[in-house]
């Protein structure tokens, strides 16, 4: 067992934080005599939540047992399912100089985070609308909201606005509130993506895909840009698996011929993009049926037929 001084030097100089993990971790195991199983430190971690304990049980194994047994603070027992502090805890004014200082980083990680809830609060009809365009699901995995609670995550965190609230969005200043910068993501997904991700999983769902003169429309019409060549196609594919999507969703409250017109619409989009007329593709498509038409007519459920 190590010397408690070199877990207070940890503390100190060592820890890097992203976010409350490390220090809520210890000084758990502190106030337990150094152990801990792991089913009560993920409890600590999820703030006695039971709904989300087990995606906390997931956060433990991931980001705080592997930086605190890579800097040898802590050690998992795999058979008692259970954390270890490797440290003697003989000294009890050592172990109460340990416990405040995880308390103050706690305390300091808090106060950090307030700074960001100075900034105007999302609105319940601006809340309405994100989940309206996201059909109730989440917008990376797809899970439904009668499922799993739903939350309205910045695209582009809090964190990187600057001190009048703005973001910086597809070269967009804009309120970190903007709808823009708004999407639906369910719990897991969200806690996942974490403040440091800016990433946009929307698909874009707008059926004006027709032409170059429109080429590309995600969400609102007023901050619509024209997208060519290979940026175009890839959004393009990327809409189209949104238009999957939908189109397979049992639970869809869309009209079936909206979504089967919106995933026509996205692939004629891509086939002029190669090149290809609405009137050179509905050829080919003829054609193909003629070419299955000499086989059998109906469908075919046999993998060697294309």
């Amino acid at each position: 067992m190590r010397n408690i001084s070199e877990l207070i030097s940890f503390i100190k100089s060592t820890m890097s934080m992203t976010d409350v993990y490390q220090p809520a971790v210890i000084l758990h195991l502190l106030e337990r005599g150094g152990t801990s199983t792991r089913a009560e430190l993920a409890k600590t971690l999820s703030g006695y939540d039971e709904g989300v304990q087990a995606y906390y049980d997931k956060i433990l194994m991931r980001w705080p047992k592997i930086t605190l047994t890579k800097h040898k603070v802590v050690t998992y027992e795999r058979k008692s399912l259970s954390f270890v502090l490797n440290f003697h805890l003989s000294d009890p004014h050592a172990v109460e100089e340990a416990k405040e200082l995880c308390e103050q980083k706690i305390r300091e990680w808090i106060e950090k985070k307030k700074q960001y809830r100075t900034l105007p609060r999302i609105e319940a009809s601006v809340r309405y609308r994100i989940l309206k365009a996201a059909r109730g699901k989440c917008e990376l995995c797809g899970i439904s909201s009668k499922i799993a609670p739903i939350d309205i995550d910045h695209i582009v965190p809090k964190s990187q606005a600057d001190k009048h609230g703005y973001v910086a969005k597809d070269n967009i200043m804009m309120p970190v509130d903007d709808e823009r910068n708004l999407q639906a993501l369910c719990y897991r997904c969200n806690r996942a993506k974490r403040d440091q991700d800016a990433t946009d999983f929307r698909q874009p769902r707008s059926g004006i895909i027709r032409d170059q003169s429109v080429a590309y429309v995600a969400g609102v019409a007023h901050t619509a840009r024209k997208l060519e060549g290979i940026e175009l196609r890839d959004k393009l594919l990327e809409k189209l698996v949104g238009d999957h999507a939908r189109l397979i969703d049992q639970d869809s409250e869309e009209q079936l011929d909206i979504r089967i017109t919106d995933m026509i619409e996205t692939l004629l989009a891509i086939a002029q993009g190669e090149g290809k007329t609405e009137s050179e593709l509905l050829e080919l498509i003829k054609q193909r049926r003629e070419e299955l038409g000499r086989l059998d007519t109906g469908l075919y459920l046999d993998d060697n037929v294309a």
